[in-house]
């Protein structure tokens, strides 16, 4: 999914708030944003979204010399989502169906989003996703091939989130004992997507039958998608099944078929896209 002119707004934003988490000095927050605008004015906008961010997110390091801005808040936002877990736990308890209970709190999850939002309030979230339908459901067809599978590939979106991610692979390995999972999640800092320092300390790397990739997307130069190096389509093809998480990957992903792509959609164009509206609750298999 090529970026759109409301995308070039939404980068503008994002290197504001990044510029006022790594400075309070306003003559460098001044500067990033100057420079900020001349990067995007320059750049090719017919790629996806997050190969522009990349681009933006290095020029930042490279003016303030800070590689993660939202390492702080990364570690918060695991604390917040792990302190919820005896809460989301005992809803499975009492769910009549735990793995669509899990598939909507992990959807819920994805709400812990900073490219997207500067605040968010995970209770109300997990509150509303409980009470709401998804506005895409495509659960049906998710668990009748997942019965089938020994293998799924799951594509990791934010910190955070992750705590929510681990409480549906729980629930998927509870109901399918066989099933090996692999996580992919970022070998470098690119907002507050999830890295391997992440799934440390929310203790993913504890579950069984449970194995990690990484891409390292700010790397990436050449105009080509940044989430989909050679061997990441590799990958997709060894699994028998793909779960997308979060609306970055949805916007590299959702022209590949097969896939399916749990989220929440936070803007309008991801709206459009999937004939839904901002703040639906998606879960869809691509065509």
């Amino acid at each position: 999914m090529n970026a759109l002119l409301d995308c070039v707004l939404c980068q503008q934003r994002q290197a504001l708030r990044i510029a006022r988490l790594v400075t309070q000095d306003s003559e460098l927050q001044e500067q990033i944003m100057r420079e900020a605008m001349r990067y995007l004015v320059r750049t090719h906008w017919n790629t996806d979204p997050m190969t522009i961010t990349i681009g933006l997110y290095n020029l930042i390091e490279r003016l303030t010399g800070n590689a993660d801005p939202y390492k702080d808040l990364k570690y918060q936002s695991n604390q917040e989502a792990l302190a919820c877990y005896p809460q989301v736990q005992a809803y499975l308890r009492n769910s009549a169906d735990p793995l669509f209970t899990a598939c909507k709190l992990a959807a819920a999850g994805n709400i812990m989003d900073f490219g997207a939002k500067d605040e968010f309030n995970l209770q109300e979230t997990i509150r509303h996703v409980l009470e709401t339908d998804f506005a895409i459901n495509h659960y049906e067809r998710f668990t009748a091939m997942l019965a089938q599978a020994s293998n799924i590939l799951v594509f990791a979106d934010n910190a955070g989130e992750i705590v929510f991610d681990k409480l549906l692979f729980e629930t998927m390995l509870n109901r399918y004992p066989s099933l090996r999972i692999t996580m992919v999640v970022k070998a470098l800092p690119i907002i507050n997507d999830a890295t391997m320092l992440d799934v440390k300390q929310v203790g993913l790397d504890l579950l069984p039958d449970i194995e990690f990739r990484t891409i390292n997307a700010r790397t990436n130069g050449n105009g080509s998608s940044a989430w989909m190096p050679p061997e990441v389509k590799g990958w997709i093809k060894e699994h028998d099944m793909i779960l997308s998480k979060g609306q970055a990957n949805y916007e590299i992903m959702n022209a590949l078929p097969g896939i399916f792509f749990l989220l929440i959609a936070k803007c309008p164009i991801i709206g459009h896209e999937t004939g839904t509206y901002p703040g639906a609750y998606i879960f869809k298999q691509s065509s």
